[in-house]
């Protein structure tokens, strides 16, 4: 044990996701251990390569992670949930959506507090825990309310999310 310490003179403390990355279940074998020194991005393998990633983009200050801890049947667990608004009701959006919806992804998400965060792990016994994707539609309120997708990724984890500690990507 020992003291739990609040903000510390000089920090920021800044609220949103900056960004989100993510890569489909079935593009990654392994992970590579996160002491090895690589970029965040190239925790993710796909055997000898890195996996490859896509980028989410979304309107500034709707992206939100957050994690709920509770104590389940089988101890501890945390129930992890991303989400983000990408705007209007683009044509190409809806088969793009579709062809994600329901399927299951290993999900890097970056603070504004530079802190970089891996969502989906792989036991020792190969199975995978990854973050399910779905998506809603709204018009919003009123005129000038946001209208557009509500992306989610969400999972419970059986290991307290971490963050992992390669350098900040700046994206």
């Amino acid at each position: 044990m020992q003291d739990i310490q609040g903000l510390q003179d000089g920090d920021d403390n800044m609220g949103s996701v900056l960004s989100v990355r993510f890569a489909p279940e079935s593009g990654v074998t392994h992970l590579n251990d996160v002491a090895s020194g690589l970029l965040a991005v190239d925790c993710l393998r796909n055997d000898s390569v890195a996996a490859q990633l896509y980028r989410l983009r979304f309107t500034a200050d709707t992206g939100e992670l957050k994690i709920t801890g509770s104590v389940g049947e089988n101890g501890p667990e945390w129930k992890v949930e991303i989400s983000v608004l990408v705007p209007k009701d683009y044509e190409y959006m809806m088969p793009a959506l579709g062809l994600m919806d329901g399927n299951k992804f290993f999900v890097f998400t970056q603070s504004y507090n530079k802190k970089t965060w891996l969502h989906g792990y792989i036991n020792v016994h190969d199975e995978k825990y990854c973050m399910t994707f779905n998506s809603d539609f709204t018009t919003g309120v009123q005129r000038a309310g946001r209208n557009g997708f509500l992306l989610k990724f969400s999972y419970v984890a059986t290991k307290r999310p971490r963050t992992v500690t390669y350098e900040y990507l700046g994206y």
